[in-house]
């Protein structure tokens, strides 16, 4: 059942030939002997862990659509982010500070492997004005990977009259760093599909790197790079770091950045210490 879930969105996501010309990339080399080898059969991601990377993948979705609904040269810039992820005091929220205000989104874990995220009313985002929020996040029992059935925001132009409403789907697969250096690490790829009402807009590839505290401090780096329509080039990407215990609590503070960059341009955040090449 979970299979067939998972073939169905990925087909979704790779499209039609007329709507996305270029071809995804190929798959991360852990998968190279297939899904069910051991080292990427499943992970240890903790609850925390799994609501952290919902809320800053819905977060993603939002500057996505913002891009979209003005253009990324006109996205670019730095923005200030904060991830809560507090199992013991249920505590799930993000925050953006951006030109003309703050957006913060909430989740609510329905169970281990669902978790809803909603925002908390209209806040700005880039100068525009973002609201009406929603996403359910399904990640299987391996917790190898993650299904984001339906994220849905509304973006405010500048004219302050039209009204923007965008849906994107995203599948992702994780796998946990191999036994030595990087046993503290976990990896991420997949691809994310947007719209707008029906209509297919754009296609991002995506990259995740996750370092635990494990006495040095803890990072984690989501890139989203677009490889079919909207603009020529544009790269989502936060980048926060903190405290992760891979346990029960996730605090972590960065930027979220958006730049020209296209997906062939380096991205040393993946490189930087406290991660291990």
């Amino acid at each position: 059942m979970w299979k067939s879930l998972i073939f169905v969105c990925a087909a979704f996501l790779l499209g039609s030939e007329d709507a996305f010309s270029m071809e995804p990339p190929a798959s991360p080399s852990p998968y190279g002997n297939g899904p069910d080898i051991a080292n990427v059969e499943k992970t240890d991601l903790s609850e925390s862990e799994k609501i952290a990377i919902t809320l800053l993948e819905g977060v993603l979705h939002v500057a996505e659509a913002k891009v979209d609904a003005s253009s990324c040269a006109d996205s670019v810039g730095e923005y200030p982010l904060t991830v809560l992820s507090d199992v013991n005091f249920n505590m799930f929220e993000l925050s953006v500070l951006s030109l003309g205000g703050s957006y913060k989104l909430v989740a609510t874990p329905q169970s281990e492997q669902q978790i809803d995220i909603s925002d908390k009313g209209i806040g700005f985002f880039s100068g525009m004005s973002v609201g009406g929020f929603v996403a359910q996040a399904i990640y299987n029992p391996a917790a190898n990977n993650m299904i984001s059935q339906e994220n849905a925001v509304s973006i405010v132009g500048k004219n302050g009259i039209q009204l923007d409403r965008y849906h994107s789907l995203f599948s992702g697969i994780f796998y946990n760093g191999s036994e030595g250096v990087n046993v503290h690490e976990v990896y991420g790829s997949g691809l994310q599909y947007v719209r707008k009402v029906v209509y297919p807009i754009s296609k991002y590839w995506h990259r995740l790197k996750i370092h635990r505290g494990s006495g040095r401090l803890a990072r984690t780096v989501i890139v989203k790079d677009l490889i079919a329509g909207g603009d020529k080039s544009c790269r989502v990407m936060v980048d926060v770091s903190g405290t992760n215990d891979g346990l029960e609590f996730f605090f972590q503070s960065g930027r979220l950045i958006v730049t020209t960059l296209n997906p062939l341009a380096p991205t040393p955040e993946l490189l930087e210490p406290p991660f291990f090449l």
